[in-house]
């Protein structure tokens, strides 16, 4: 009996001691396994915050719609309970609230904890956020996407805050450059009599088309303009006249005209062929499926992208599946800097002045000319979207 009675007093003193050992030991696993939930959800919020910041150039875009299916693709689907899924723009709070271009993700996920059930806490809260703020990329604004030789003699290039790349080989002669990176992918670079008075050329890694990086060169690429019905065809003015957006088919013709373009967007079909005379116009794109643009004997073009939009800053464009020449003397860029896209064509200038925030071609011939990249100048729309918080 007293050996039974000892042991009776012994069964609770050991069950006192183990309470408290066992409510850690709880407390330790549910910590550590929401920890463990918390730095997924985190994962899931940064790569939210940069699908819906990178969707914020975009015409008509939903960087909410864009965040929220990031986050369901890495397990966190917004249900307005157990899982909520918030996207603000501009940010609710921390150092970017008001920032237009930065978007706050926040995950906040529900998960049953193991132990702690016991002890009346059935679900616990994890909350992960994230900001992602667009900058602009100014790292190069004259692009040679092609793998050949690209010819540069005689010229000025201007450019202190970007550079130059070409995917192919690159002689330079009799020229000064003042770029701050000039790269070169190819083999057989040519290096003569040339001034360079900012960086030096380098070879470097191919670069890729920077056109998706662009919110108007994308949404062109995406959304290409219907080439009929006709609007215009086989337009050739005899006289100095207002033209007006359309779909102009064969290729149009002026000669020593002054030529007023309206704001919008103009589809030539078969190129363009400008001789002499004046081009000007404000909020314009000229979207060029097939044949040249030859802009030739002095012709002056003072004609600007539009500064917001669906193209914005888009100037020129022509797509990849054409391949014809931009042939180019005279004065160009006396509007608003803009961006030339014609990723499979050859640059041929001679005895050009242009302005230009960014020329993205396949190849250059381009002699006696003197090309500006304005400094400081941001290509209208090209994003980079950087996780801030």
């Amino acid at each position: 009996m007293k050996r039974s009675a000892r042991r009776g007093q012994i069964i609770p003193l050991v069950a006192l001691l183990l309470v408290p050992l066992l409510g850690a030991a709880a407390l330790a696993v549910d910590v550590g396994y929401l920890r463990y939930q918390q730095r997924i959800a985190q994962t899931a919020a940064d790569s939210a915050a940069i699908a819906g910041a990178t969707e914020l150039p975009y015409a008509g875009s939903s960087y909410v719609a864009a965040a929220r299916s990031d986050a369901a693709a890495n397990g966190f689907t917004n249900n307005g309970g157990t899982i909520v899924v918030t996207v603000n723009n501009p940010p609710a709070s921390g150092p970017n609230t008001g920032n237009a271009n930065a978007v706050e993700v926040i995950v906040s996920a529900k998960y049953p904890t193991f132990f702690e059930n016991v002890f009346g806490m059935a679900l616990a809260t994890v909350q992960s956020r994230a900001v992602v703020v667009n900058r602009n990329r100014t790292n190069n604004c004259f692009y040679l996407l092609g793998t050949g030789t690209s010819n540069i003699s005689s010229d000025t290039l201007t450019s202190p805050t970007c550079g130059l790349m070409t995917n192919g080989s690159l002689n330079i002669n009799v020229s000064t450059v003042n770029m701050s990176r000039i790269g070169y992918a190819g083999s057989g670079n040519n290096f003569s009599q040339v001034t360079f008075s900012n960086a030096q050329p380098a070879a470097a890694i191919a670069t890729a088309d920077p056109c998706p990086t662009i919110a108007g060169c994308a949404y062109l690429t995406a959304n290409p303009p219907a080439t009929s019905p006709c609007t215009y065809t086989n337009f050739n003015p005899s006289s100095n006249t207002t033209i007006y957006p359309g779909v102009y088919c064969g290729p149009i013709n002026a000669n020593n005209l002054n030529l007023t373009f309206s704001p919008g967007v103009y589809v030539f079909t078969s190129g363009v062929n400008f001789n002499g005379g004046t081009l000007t116009g404000t909020g314009v794109t000229w979207y060029v499926p097939s044949g040249a643009i030859n802009i030739q004997n002095t012709a002056h073009i003072n004609l600007s992208a539009p500064t917001s939009g669906a193209t914005e800053g888009i100037l020129i464009y022509q797509p990849p599946s054409n391949s014809n020449n931009l042939n180019w003397s005279g004065f160009l860029g006396n509007g608003t800097p803009s961006v030339v896209y014609a990723p499979a064509a050859t640059l041929t200038s001679n005895g050009i002045n242009f302005s230009a925030v960014s020329i993205i071609v396949g190849s250059a011939n381009i002699s006696t000319s003197t090309f500006t990249f304005p400094s400081g100048g941001a290509v209208p729309g090209q994003n980079l979207s950087v996780l801030a918080e």
